[in-house]
């Protein structure tokens, strides 16, 4: 629903003026302090206070003049209203600065077209003194501030929710600019004249009260510029909708026209966020984050690292900067440089330490003309002596390996591959974790994990198995984190193969199963020879469940334990076509397999469960 209210409380007058005009709207934001945005500016009824008579959000651009939204104002003639200029709280009066106003100029090409997009929608109040006690807010200048994905800032005392009532205290939210395109999946009509922002989940947006506001983006020198009038949009902070700006660039022509080009404010030299020396470097923690920025093509960033002990250090950054990293020694010694070891444009900087001591890492531009922001961490690990050897039957799998399943059938019987895993060190290696992590990640699974720990010497074996969730090739990463010097992660590439089955009505295995309720029943086919059927049974309280088909087809059933164990075993004994498994369950995850007692056992049944 396009929003077409103003919340003007005892505005009979006014309210008639604009009844058409479509206010926009905020929410999920937080309360400003007094004082914060001197040049936010209240449209007010005149003779009404600015709690009871506020409509409309405004700017103050220069002096003498406030810029707010066109649709504010259809119809409104400059003897109706004042501007509150710098105010705070509404209930306080005294805040602000009130003038009367002594010219409404509005957009000539200002209009609602046919797709119900607000275009042009801007207006100049000159005000009929200028304010001299507040500061201005200067206008945006250049594209690239207004850039998709530019986090920016929206100031109103506009409702807090959808429908709701506005706010006393002025508010503030950030919302990232989108693209015309995606906003204009559901606001039609979009062009130049329109900035959109907010975020695909919702819940930060205006609301009703905070039209003509202004939309901020931060200039060179970190000043707020403005960039848009809050305009118009669908409802408040729903998720897929964005809230819709007037452009201030793609108009500033014709305001500046009107208010004169003040000029554009001073770009000052950059303030260093990071020293350039082993001296005046900046502390990265062990384990730890920061963010960095090469203000200038030439700037160098130093970071000091303090190393506990012996083991592996890791040093990567992470952005869209083209950054390249040098680790240096106390001394200041280059020890080690890369540049894209943590994938284009990051570093990867990694180093086995035998002691405690002082490292330091030098962050430069890939070239002479290189800036932007970026981030860096550090990662240690202590070394235990422990190493690693990892194998699959006789095969050993070295770092980086390529360990390939096969073909597979999507949805049908899982292939498993056993790994032996060797602490080849001279002391005890601990095995912190194993995962797998890549695109097709969920392909794959623990059937069991290697051991905690492993003496010297000694080995421990643990079996991973392909599901395949898709088809095409498939590919993921298992990796095994220990204390093991220089091999943490241990990394092995795998790779499988997998094409379309027919369709299935149940999953074939433990990772596809279906969700079987008890009590209830649920049809299944044996579609072929091969097939199976897997259900998954949760039992919150101990219970006893029976389990059994009907139909004509001669089945077996097959009950695991949520670790795959074996359970128990059903066929009819016999004395008729369909199995029955009873069983007393303690509160868990259970799996039931259905299949065909042989090749030729297919067709339809059906699973009854009871308790």
């Amino acid at each position: 629903m396009k929003k077409s209210l103003f919340l003007m409380a005892g505005m009979l007058v006014m309210s008639c003026l604009v009844a058409q005009a479509q206010q926009k709207r905020i929410v999920g934001g937080i309360n400003t302090t007094s004082g914060e945005y001197p040049f936010m500016t209240a449209l007010v009824e005149k003779g009404a206070t600015p709690s009871s008579g506020q409509f409309c959000g405004a700017a103050l651009v220069a002096p003498q003049w406030v810029l707010t939204a066109a649709h504010c104002l259809e119809g409104t003639p400059a003897s109706t209203l004042d501007v509150w200029v710098g105010g705070h709280d509404l209930r306080t009066a005294s805040q602000g600065v009130r003038v009367a106003v002594s010219q409404v100029i509005m957009h000539p090409n200002y209009r609602e077209t046919s797709q119900g997009a607000l275009v042009n929608d801007f207006c100049l109040l000159k005000l009929a003194s200028p304010v001299t006690t507040r500061a201005t807010l200067p206008l945006v200048e250049t594209s690239d501030q207004i850039a998709v994905g530019t986090m920016t800032r929206v100031l109103g005392w506009g409702a807090t929710r959808e429908g709701g009532a506005g706010s006393k205290i002025l508010r503030q939210a950030d919302v990232p600019l989108v693209s015309l395109t995606l906003a204009g999946v559901t606001n039609p009509g979009l062009n130049s004249t329109h900035l959109a922002a907010g975020f695909a989940t919702g819940g930060v947006d205006s609301c009703q009260g905070d039209s003509g506001g202004p939309l901020m983006v931060p200039g060179f020198s970190g000043q707020w510029l403005h960039a848009g009038t809050v305009s118009y949009g669908n409802g408040c902070a729903r998720p897929n909708e964005y809230g819709i700006y007037g452009n201030t660039l793609t108009l500033k022509p014709w305001i500046i026209g009107h208010i004169g080009d003040p000029g554009e404010p001073p770009k000052p030299d950059p303030v260093d966020d990071h020293g350039n020396t082993t001296a005046a470097a900046t502390t990265l923690a062990v384990n730890g984050t920061l963010p960095g920025v090469l203000e200038a093509g030439g700037d160098l960033d130093v970071f000091k690292i303090s190393a506990p002990g012996a083991g592996v250090l890791t040093v990567t950054s992470g952005g869209g900067t083209d950054v390249t990293g040098t680790l240096l020694g106390s001394t200041g010694a280059a020890l080690a440089s890369d540049d894209n070891g943590n994938g284009a444009p990051n570093f990867r900087l990694t180093r086995t330490l035998t002691a405690a001591g002082t490292y330091y890492v030098r962050v430069a531009g890939v070239n002479s003309s290189t800036s932007g922001a970026y981030s860096i961490t550090s990662a240690f690990t202590t070394t235990t002596g422990g190493d690693i050897a990892l194998k699959t039957g006789t095969t050993a799998l070295p770092m980086n390996a390529t360990l390939n399943f096969g073909a597979l059938q999507v949805n049908a019987a899982t292939v498993e591959r056993t790994l032996t895993l060797t602490n080849t060190g001279t002391t005890t290696l601990t095995i912190v974790g194993a995962s797998f992590d890549g695109a097709d990640a969920g392909s794959f699974h623990f059937v069991s994990l290697p051991a905690a720990s492993l003496a010297k010497g000694k080995s421990t074996s643990f079996i991973i198995s392909c599901a395949p969730d898709r088809a095409g090739a498939l590919s993921a990463r298992l990796l095994v984190q220990s204390s093991a010097a220089g091999k943490n992660p241990y990394p092995v590439n795998l790779v499988a193969s997998a094409t379309a089955t027919t369709p299935d009505d149940h999953g074939n295995n433990f990772y596809f199963a279906t969700a079987a309720p008890v009590p209830g029943g649920i049809p299944g086919v044996i579609n072929h020879g091969a097939d199976k059927d897997f259900f998954v049974i949760t039992v919150a309280v101990k219970t006893t469940v029976t389990m059994k088909t009907t139909g004509f087809v001669d089945t077996y059933g097959t009950l695991y334990s949520s670790a795959g164990k074996v359970l128990k075993k059903a066929d009819d004994t016999g004395r008729d076509l369909n199995f029955t498994l009873k069983r007393a369950l303690t509160p868990g995850t259970y799996y039931l397999c259905v299949e065909g007692y042989d090749r030729h056992a297919t067709g339809p049944y059906t699973l009854l469960l009871s308790r």
